[in-house]
């Protein structure tokens, strides 16, 4: 087949379109089977998982499992997180926080479960914060406020810490 008959083709451009929505298929299944979530920016990352330091709003799209040491730590103020019932667990080890903020102010955390930490939620010096519809079972502590103040919190169940 000589060049012209090739670019006219469609079974060139058509085997090429097709591989390259296949290739969006496949990176997709990869990232939903990863167990991360997605964020605008997540200490530049465009996944953010285990211990990463959140600088943006985030909506959870998956479940964070077995984090060896700290969930999400909150890098700046007024950041929206939405875990949209996912799970963020640890995996039992050592001084960790499944949520931390240190002298962070005017952060919303909702709709998150967080368990197997040693303080599930922590604020540390940090105000000015909303807590809502979160659940923090099976961590030494669930919700920690260490010399924190005006914070606001509501429907919180914290069930089975030590």
């Amino acid at each position: 087949m000589d060049r012209k008959n090739l670019l006219k083709g469609n079974d060139f451009f058509g085997n090429l379109k097709n591989l390259g929505i296949l290739a969006l298929v496949v990176i997709g299944v990869v990232l939903m089977l990863s167990g991360n979530v997605s964020a605008a920016n997540c200490g530049g990352a465009v996944q953010c998982g285990c211990g990463d330091t959140l600088t943006s709003s985030l909506t959870m799209t998956g479940d964070l499992s077995n984090c060896p040491g700290h969930g999400i730590i909150f890098g700046s103020n007024n950041i929206v997180l939405d875990c949209q019932g996912h799970t963020i667990e640890g995996d039992g080890s050592g001084y960790s926080n499944g949520i931390y903020l240190n002298s962070r102010q005017n952060n919303t955390i909702k709709n998150c479960i967080i368990r197997n930490f040693d303080y599930g939620i922590f604020l540390d010096h940090s105000s000015n914060n909303f807590l809502t519809n979160n659940t923090a079972n099976s961590n030494r502590y669930g919700i920690y406020l260490y010399s924190s103040s005006t914070n606001f919190l509501t429907n919180n169940p914290a069930n089975s810490n030590r």
